[in-house]
């Protein structure tokens, strides 16, 4: 007994079935070479002629069937020289494997030697396989010896070399994938670390600009109140200057008026006394003095309000610069 697919048996097979334009499939063989003794061969030949007898009921059946059906198994009758029998069923092919069985008993029964009691042996062993490959649905393809096809064994082979094969091609670029991958997240890394880092300046420089104008700001406050303070005390010391001038006048007008009541009482004389002379020089010369102060005072403060429009020109000036750097 053996399984292979260099038999020759099974290669007539193959090509039938490529005869008959079928897809091939794994056929499972099992054959029994032929015995050397005659009771040997005589069992051999009473087993295969009861599986013949068997298959020859379903003969006119499968002819009717292939002649009405278009069956390819008569292209593969006239391409093989056999007859193949594909339309029987599981439960014919029961019934053949039984007979088969009961025969090779027989056989075995009425067998005197080893060898041929061993190939009576044989004979049932191949009819009890036939009748497992029946009961699972498979089809009887040779009377002379036990061979089944498969229902789709190859092309199940084959979608399990390709998975393989596929499994393989994966496995193999799995690692270029996870390299590439790797690579990918390292340079995403290394571009969000640079993009928050460039964030964190930018924040640092705005910080600082703000930080700068609001310096500025509080200079200019203070530089503005100063001015203010300046313009204040220079506004005070114009008004006691006015203040100082008009009491000034005021002496020289009260001088002027003594010296007139001094003129207009004096009878003796006829001019003016000394006294009143020298206060009418002293008021004078006060109400001169009071005036030159007050002049003074206006220039001050003229010169004061002058710088103070240079000091805003300046901080506006500084300001719209630092804006057009920004």
């Amino acid at each position: 007994m053996f399984f292979s697919l260099q038999h020759w048996r099974v290669k007539l097979l193959l090509h039938a079935l490529s005869a008959m334009k079928a897809s091939p499939h794994i056929a499972f063989v099992r054959c029994i070479d032929r015995p050397h003794s005659a009771a040997a061969v005589a069992a051999a030949e009473a087993a295969a002629a009861a599986a013949e007898a068997a298959a020859a009921a379903e003969a006119a059946a499968a002819a009717a069937a292939a002649a009405a059906a278009g069956d390819a198994a008569a292209d593969s009758d006239a391409a093989t020289g056999r007859q193949i029998n594909t339309t029987t069923t599981a439960a014919a092919a029961a019934a053949a494997a039984k007979a088969a069985a009961a025969a090779a008993a027989k056989a075995a029964s009425s067998a005197s030697t080893p060898s041929a009691s061993t190939a009576a042996a044989a004979a049932s062993t191949a009819a009890a396989t036939a009748t497992g490959a029946a009961a699972a649905g498979y089809t009887n393809l040779s009377g002379q010896c036990g061979v089944w096809q498969s229902h789709t064994m190859l092309q199940q082979q084959q979608q399990q070399q390709q998975q393989q094969q596929q499994q393989q091609q994966q496995q193999k670029g799995n690692p270029i994938d996870r390299e590439l991958l790797l690579r990918r997240l390292q340079i995403e890394q290394q571009q969000t670390a640079a993009a928050a880092k460039e964030k964190r300046v930018r924040a640092q420089e705005a910080a600082a600009a703000a930080l700068a104008a609001a310096k500025d700001a509080a200079a200019a406050a203070a530089a503005a109140a100063a001015a203010k303070d300046a313009a204040a005390a220079a506004a005070a010391a114009a008004e006691g200057n006015r203040n100082a001038a008009a009491a000034a006048e005021k002496t020289a007008a009260a001088a002027a008026v003594a010296a007139a009541e001094a003129t207009t009482t004096t009878t003796t004389t006829t001019t003016p006394t000394a006294a009143a002379a020298a206060a009418t020089e002293a008021a004078t010369a006060a109400a001169a003095r009071a005036a030159a102060a007050l002049e003074k005072q206006l220039l001050l403060l003229q010169h004061q309000e002058q710088q103070q429009q240079q000091q805003q020109q300046k901080q506006q000036q500084q300001q719209q610069q630092e804006q057009q750097q920004r």
